[in-house]
């Protein structure tokens, strides 16, 4: 049995990975997630193991006598049934920088698939936490008794996914095989590049350096891009421009390869508190309330106003925020470029 519970703790981490897929966890955690696979999409192997710890965890649950498990329904000993099987899954355990964030895990597994729940475990209620199905009160005892029966077997081996990242390593590791290709083909690329995208690549690849620059050799402007009026266009130009910087090698990470291009939009004080701690990555902010592009224009003028004074001012924030939106900062406080045509 003990290969049995191995392998099926080492296929789980498989199956976790596709439904965290690319999230990097670095600016936000969700609070859950939960997605369906089909025994197709599990892959072979995946689902052997499920089915081989499933037929181990009847044996279990049937030998207490506390819980009647017949195919992949589970049944107390009352009236209550619930029609998939409750495995108990390896905890996920995800490393920030400055925290550690844990979700409780459970694949729900039916005839020829499964659910996969996952929740963050300081947000549960009594129990387990669960994601992705309702259940009744007594069906969620169902889970937990199960869960208190098998757990032991799976619970010591949390899954951890390393979220950390470094920001001149990686920067280090994603350019390490990049090479210089030649100035001809250099110039025609550039010159294929719609100068809009062209303006906004270069600002992204100043904020990837914003870390490592001295205060006085930052750019004390917010780079502002208008868009086309007209909405499909502005929908197509913005997708054009997110699908170009999110290929860029500084928005992904290289031990993961999770995308890193923060998409906010600025509406209160919490989104803009959550800018300020964006580092070394280019960000698309969208402001379209008065009182945000109000807060963002005075920060900016108040740092003028200070390297006129003083001659030296900290920058407001440690990245260059491409803004867009119908609200842009003052236009002493932005250097913005006109995108009418796509």
């Amino acid at each position: 049995m003990g290969k049995v519970i191995k392998t099926y703790v080492r296929r789980s981490e498989n199956i976790i990975l596709k439904v965290i897929d690319n999230e990097s966890f670095e600016f936000s955690a969700p609070k859950q997630f939960s997605r369906t696979f089909t025994a197709e999409e599990l892959g072979r192997k995946n689902w052997k193991s499920i089915k081989h710890f499933s037929k181990y965890g009847k044996a279990i649950i049937n030998k207490r006598g506390k819980f009647i498990v017949k195919n992949h329904t589970v049944s107390d000993n009352a009236v209550t049934t619930l029609e998939m099987l409750p495995l108990p899954a390896p905890n996920v355990v995800i490393r920030r920088k400055n925290d550690l964030i844990r979700y409780e895990t459970t694949f729900f597994v039916a005839k020829n698939g499964i659910l996969v729940s996952m929740k963050q475990a300081a947000l549960s209620e009594k129990g387990v936490g669960i994601a992705g199905v309702n259940l009744s009160g007594k069906e969620r005892k169902i889970v937990q008794g199960v869960r208190d029966l098998l757990g032991r077997k799976v619970l010591n081996n949390p899954i951890l996914f390393n979220r950390v990242v470094d920001l001149e390593e990686n920067i280090d590791n994603q350019t390490y095989d990049a090479k210089m290709p030649p100035e001809a083909a250099l110039a025609e690329a550039l010159i294929r590049l719609p100068l809009p995208i062209f303006w906004a690549s270069v600002h992204a690849f100043m904020a990837t350096l914003m870390p490592f620059l001295n205060e006085d050799a930052k750019a004390f402007y917010y780079p502002a891009l208008r868009l086309s009026e007209e909405e499909s266009t502005k929908q197509a130009q913005y997708s054009h421009l997110r699908d170009v910087l999110g290929d860029f090698c500084f928005a992904r990470d290289a031990s993961s390869n999770t995308i890193r291009l923060p998409e906010l939009t600025l509406q209160d004080a919490d989104s803009i508190a959550t800018l300020k701690i964006i580092t070394g990555l280019p960000v698309l902010a969208q402001i379209d309330r008065d009182a945000v592009q109000k807060g963002v224009t005075e920060m900016m003028q108040q740092a003028h106003c200070e390297i006129v004074a003083t001659g030296f001012a900290k920058h407001p924030f440690r990245t260059i925020p491409l803004l867009i939106g119908e609200r842009l900062p003052a236009d002493n406080a932005i250097f913005a470029f006109d995108w009418d045509v796509f």
